[in-house]
């Protein structure tokens, strides 16, 4: 079984299902806090390949995950899922479906890292200049890390801009174990 290919099928299949219901925008926030889900609890991914628990409970729980209140387009793509039992691959399936939702929005993710929290208002700035580079209508996420101690790392699509000061003093070890190299032979 290709599940990549299976899952862009099914992402697809939903995407289109959705968008009749005029609720795929609605189902791109379930299924990223779908996702979401399966990251923080490990878990879930193991409940999903259990042939112990039912079809039902399975898709009792996929809903729980998505949210106090999934749409219908949800409920819907949720039970073909399982009842075709590929419950197995439905975080790639969600996956799936936010790049092909983004895709057909003209969307883009930029992915902003930050030593520290960022001041009040330079988020929205960053999109726009983002955007207006892109193209594209872009939505920013921004996490903290402290671990590269200051400046940033932008990810947009391909393209990775790492201006963080971990990342600077990395190179600056690297060019001192050169020059030491050198001095020493």
């Amino acid at each position: 079984m290709n599940t990549g290919r299976l899952s862009i099928r099914y992402a697809r299949a939903a995407y289109e299902y959705a968008a009749e219901n005029g609720e795929e925008e609605r189902l791109y926030r379930e299924m990223i806090t779908l996702e979401e889900q399966f990251v923080a609890f490990p878990s879930l991914s193991r409940v999903m390949k259990d042939p112990t628990v039912s079809p039902a409970e399975k898709i009792r729980l996929l809903e729980t995950a998505a949210g106090i209140e999934v749409c219908d387009s949800f409920r819907k793509v949720v039970s073909l899922i399982v009842d075709h039992h590929r419950e197995m691959i439905v975080r790639r399936i969600a996956l799936m479906y936010q790049d092909y939702y983004r895709q057909s929005k003209g969307l883009t993710i930029a992915r902003l890292t930050l030593a520290h929290k960022m001041p009040e208002g330079l988020a929205e700035k960053i999109q726009a200049l983002l955007s207006t580079q892109t193209g594209k209508q872009v939505d920013i996420e921004i996490r903290t890390d402290e671990s590269i101690i200051g400046g940033f790392v932008l990810q947009v699509e391909s393209l990775r801009l790492d201006a963080s000061v971990k990342r600077s003093l990395t190179r600056l070890k690297q060019k001192f174990a050169e020059a030491n190299k050198d001095n020493i032979a």
